[in-house]
């Protein structure tokens, strides 16, 4: 992937860059996974540049995405490369390198899956739940810090069998959203973990179900948006006091929803409507202003749907 075509000379300070990686275009009555990736860099100012780099090493969608701390390696994992979805060909994992551009592979995960999710957490790489998988609740770890180590079963398996539930970290803890169990009932449930406890442990539920949404923090704040059931419900979660409490809706009912906190106060989502079939493409962000609690609509470049979306600060903003 060349990262110079998405670096532009913005005059504003703050600029980050969201990739939009694989996914799925609708065509002749069938979803065909692709392997484009686009790039839309974003400033504090909210002026948006599409560009393209090069495609993944190959076409995927439905992948889970996930970032080190800084921002400095993007993980892709699982997802399905056929376009008969019901073909998990979801072993697959890779590591892209931001500063030197270059993708490699890590070792392929124990259970192929996908509409599972995922995270980073000190240095090991966290996957967990999906279709396609017998036991649905089921977490599987790798540890970067070992060149040669390999994906195990670990702790903490899910509090629930299912999917499509949604992760952030603050510090040294992971935080777990809602998603959909084995019954198919829309949770509501948030939990969290950090390393030494032995399962996940539950905090006070949300108002709604969500699954399919985005989630995103400030480093106090939990924000969940959207997603199956909930479609154009925004809640925040107070990790300091677990309270909960509504904000202003979004401007129309979303899924697949990626969210991203940008450090100007304002919340980037991504996704598509969640009314419409074949799924439009994606071709608007949705940006909310946590002290207006105001939602503004942009309009990018048409993107394909169900895209793996992560957010990176571009290089001179980077640490």
């Amino acid at each position: 992937m060349d990262f110079s075509s998405c670096r532009h000379n913005i005059l504003a300070g703050n600029e980050w860059i969201l990739l939009m990686m694989g996914g799925k275009r609708y065509t002749n009555d069938r979803y065909k996974p692709v392997s484009d990736v686009s790039c839309l860099t974003i400033n504090d100012k909210i002026e948006t540049f599409t560009s393209f780099a090069d495609p993944l090493p190959n076409a995927v969608t439905d992948a889970c995405v996930t970032t080190d701390k800084l921002g400095k390696f993007i993980y892709l994992i699982g997802g399905s490369n056929s376009d008969d979805l019901s073909q998990y060909s979801g072993r697959m994992a890779m590591m892209f390198d931001v500063e030197n551009s270059t993708w490699s592979e890590l070792p392929p995960f124990l259970t192929k899956r996908i509409g599972s999710g995922c995270f980073y957490l000190n240095d090991i790489l966290y996957v967990t739940g999906g279709f396609a998988i017998s036991t649905f609740g089921n977490t599987e770890c790798l540890d970067l810090s070992n060149t040669s180590g390999q994906w195990n079963d670990c702790q903490p398996e899910l509090p629930h069998k299912g999917l499509l539930s949604q992760y952030t970290v603050i510090d040294q803890t992971a935080w777990l959203t809602g998603g959909i169990d084995a019954s198919l009932l829309y949770l509501k449930t948030m939990h969290y973990w950090k390393k030494g406890m032995l399962e996940w442990a539950r905090k006070r539920d949300m108002d709604d179900g969500h699954a399919d949404h985005g989630v995103t923090n400030d480093g106090r704040f939990i924000y969940v948006i959207g997603g199956a059931m909930a479609w154009a419900s925004v809640e925040v979660y107070d990790t300091k006091t677990d309270r909960w409490q509504h904000l202003q809706l979004l401007p129309y009912s979303m899924l697949s929803i990626s969210a991203f906190y940008l450090p100007w106060g304002q919340i980037v989502v991504t996704g598509r409507d969640g009314f419409t079939f074949p799924p439009l493409k994606m071709n608007k962000i949705n940006v909310y202003n946590i002290t207006s609690n105001t939602w503004a609509t942009h309009r990018i470049a048409p993107q394909h749907t169900d895209a793996s979306v992560v957010a990176i600060p571009s290089q001179k903003s980077m640490p």
